[in-house]
Order: C-alpha cells, then sequence, then structure tokens
C-alpha cells in the first residue's frame, strides 16, 4: 500500500467559514455559530451548529443542483482551486476522483418541495428538481462544475459517511484507478435529521456535554470539510484508516467498543505506529450516554491516559456525514500549527468538567493542559448498525 499524503484541505462549520476561522475561534472555545432555534424542529428550541456566514449562490446554468449541500461544497472546494489546478495539468483531469460523503445530501429542497405541493394540489416548485436532492446530486454537480473527468463516489453510512470516504479514496489511488482524488463530506441543517434524532429522544435542549455525568444527548450541525489526497509527498500523511462493523443493533453501539477499539488498531497497525505515539484523540463524542460510555472504554483500552483526548461536538453540533471529515480537518490544524510554531496549546474541551466517574478516565484536554507537539492525531466516528471508521493522520517525517 503506498503512502498518501494531503495537498490541501478546506472546511466551513459552526467554528467558522474557513480553516483560519476555525483555528481561531476554536482556540478562544468560541462557536459563532451554535445557536437555538426551533426552526427544524416546531415546537422544541435546541441548539442547532450553523454555518457562520451566507453562502454564495451557483451561476445560473448549475440551477438544476441548487441546495444548501451543493452550495457549501462549491464553497469549500473553490478554496482549493489552485493546489487542484495543478494537478490537474499534472495528471490529466480524467486521473481525479471525488468521492464524497453525506447523509442527508439535499433533503432540505425535498422538505421544501413538498411542503409546496401539499399547499398547491399537488404542484411542485417551477424551481424544483430532482438533482437538487438526490444522494448523488453533490457527485454529478462538483464533477460538471469543476470539470473532473475521474470516478465519482458518493458514500452514505449515516455518521461515518465522510470517514469512509477517505478509505475509498485512497483506495483509488492505490489501486492506479486515480492519481489524486478530492475527498471529505458536507451535511447540512434540515428537519428530516432533528426531527429524526428527536424522536430517538437523542436531541439535547442544551449545548451538549460530552463525557460529562450531566449527558444528555447531541445538537446537530452543518458542515462541510474537503481534502485533496494523492501520493505526491506533502507535510501531512494519511497515514491509517480502520473499518470496522459491530452488526449489534441497529442504533445503539456495542457497549464493549470491540468494533471501536479494532477500527482504531487497524489505523494504528497500517501506520507501524504504536499506541503510545498518538499524541491527540479526536473523539465520536456525542455526549449520548451509551456512545460516550462505549467509545471511552474503547480509547482507553488503546492509549490509556498517554494521548490527549476531547470531543469538539460542543461547538460545532453533530455534523453526521460530514463529522470525520470536519474533525480530521481540526486535527490537521493542529499539526500544521505544530509545524508552524512548536509545542501548541490544544483548545479545551468545551463542558460543565463534571465527568462521569462510571466511564474510563480519559486524559481530557482542558484549559491548563501543557503545550505540547502534535505529530500524529486519530479521529473517531461511529454510525447507526455499528458502522465504525477510524482515520490516522500525522506529520510526515521524511
Amino acid at each position: 500500500m503506498s503512502r498518501i499524503y494531503i495537498n490541501d484541505y478546506a472546511m466551513a462549520n459552526a467554528l467558522g467559514i474557513d480553516k483560519n476561522d476555525v483555528w481561531n475561534n476554536w482556540q478562544a472555545g468560541n462557536s459563532p455559530g451554535m445557536t437555538s432555534t426551533e426552526k427544524y424542529s416546531p415546537g422544541m428550541i435546541c441548539p442547532v451548529g450553523k454555518l457562520t456566514s451566507e453562502l454564495p449562490e451557483l451561476a445560473p446554468e448549475y440551477t438544476r443542483y441548487n441546495s444548501r449541500n451543493n452550495r457549501l461544497l462549491h464553497t469549500i472546494i473553490s478554496q482549493m482551486t489552485t493546489t487542484l489546478s495543478a494537478l490537474k495539468q499534472r495528471f490529466g483531469n480524467d486521473r481525479i476522483g471525488l468521492v464524497i460523503g453525506t447523509s442527508t445530501s439535499g433533503i432540505s429542497v425535498a422538505e421544501d418541495g413538498l411542503e409546496h405541493a401539499v399547499k398547491n394540489d399537488g404542484i411542485p416548485a417551477s424551481d424544483y428538481t430532482f438533482s437538487q436532492h438526490g444522494m448523488g446530486a453533490g457527485i454529478d454537480f462538483l464533477k460538471e462544475a469543476f470539470d473532473i473527468k475521474g470516478p465519482g463516489i458518493l458514500i452514505s453510512t449515516a455518521c461515518s459517511s465522510s470517514g469512509n470516504a477517505f478509505a475509498t479514496a485512497r483506495r483509488l489511488i492505490n489501486t492506479g484507478v486515480c492519481d489524486a482524488v478530492i475527498t471529505g463530506g458536507a451535511d447540512t441543517l434540515c428537519r428530516l435529521t432533528i426531527q429524526g434524532f428527536s424522536s430517538l429522544e437523542s436531541v439535547s435542549q442544551q449545548v451538549c456535554n460530552p463525557l460529562s455525568i450531566n449527558r444528555n444527548g447531541i445538537n446537530i450541525g452543518e458542515a462541510a470539510a474537503c481534502f485533496i489526497i494523492s501520493g505526491i509527498p506533502s507535510k501531512l500523511e494519511l497515514k491509517g484508516v480502520g473499518q470496522s462493523s459491530d452488526a449489534h443493533h441497529i442504533s445503539a453501539p456495542d457497549p464493549t467498543g470491540n468494533g471501536a477499539f479494532s477500527a482504531m488498531q487497524q489505523a494504528l497497525t497500517q501506520a507501524d505506529l504504536p499506541a503510545e505515539q498518538v499524541d491527540y484523540v479526536n473523539l465520536h463524542g456525542t455526549a449520548t450516554p451509551l456512545n460516550d460510555a462505549m467509545e471511552s472504554k474503547a480509547v482507553y483500552r488503546l492509549v490509556s491516559d498517554s494521548a490527549a483526548i476531547s470531543s469538539t461536538k460542543s461547538l460545532t453540533g453533530h455534523t453526521l456525514g460530514a463529522a470525520a471529515a470536519t474533525e480530521l480537518g481540526l486535527c490537521a490544524l493542529l499539526i500544521e500549527k505544530t509545524i508552524e510554531h512548536g509545542a501548541i496549546k490544544i483548545p479545551a474541551q468545551r463542558w460543565d468538567q463534571e465527568y462521569d466517574p462510571d466511564i474510563a478516565p480519559l486524559n481530557i484536554v482542558k484549559d491548563n493542559t501543557p503545550a505540547a507537539e502534535i505529530k500524529n492525531c486519530l479521529s473517531n466516528s461511529f454510525a447507526f448498525g455499528g458502522n465504525n471508521t477510524s482515520l490516522l493522520i500525522g506529520l510526515n517525517n521524511d
């Protein structure tokens, strides 16, 4: 298996619309996009992680693809056009692939379309098209908008979608199908997800509280994060991708944490990296009772208290299909800042600091956690059905 490098990346979420905003607000523990609303859950006010600025409209020739999800993806990939143009010139646009994860695509368009039809004797809105919200709509749109001729693949495995997109993207390069791949994920706010999780009694009406004895559920967020990966050496390396499936329960995780542990161990094995060299673990950390108990058990089994640990979902919300890519982007920022400055302060986890004594004692990042050089980061994403993905990113030591 050849080595895979990250040549560029971009992201937007409740912390900011680009990497600089995200880093500055993460450092400050400030999330300008976390807001309480009942827009997506009438009658129930709850926090959501919303983008911090309006998204540009698509060019007129792409009106048939117009959705918030597609506008967000276009905004993010537009931040990487210099790198993308150089790779097209080097390899040809037929050697560039696209693998994107999402859980809902542009389903908010379908929600609005159904509402319009109900109010208008079944007649859809004049500007409605299936291309706005089909699961593969983002792939079709991005290939056309950025003139990408290689394979286009949509991954939808709920909250591990963009993590599994990295696994597929890496295989495309290792099998010689592509020389470079744009990969990552996007999900935007809609009524389907917030009301769906509410029906499972999983949504908190306060900002979520990972690992706390007082945790009581998730906040939904919207985000996109995309990476350009290839075999061209860069300072950031995608060192390992671990995948497992519990097949334990349709919505509850396996309480033993064995599947989560297996995914993390696979990522380390691929990288030939001992667990004690992991500097930081970004937890799936949803703040639901079952997930946090399971994950803390698996992570403690892997790294004990040697690695710094945090969940960032109290600042971004749970961004569903975009979660893995979003949180890998945060890990990439930590490594980049280490390259620039040496030892750095990892932003502290935002929560009430009332650690649940019944779960494994992880080394949660606090305001007084000493500065350290962050060279290897592990990021976890776990989905319904026990679909587990763990991504390992690190400093290229060559």
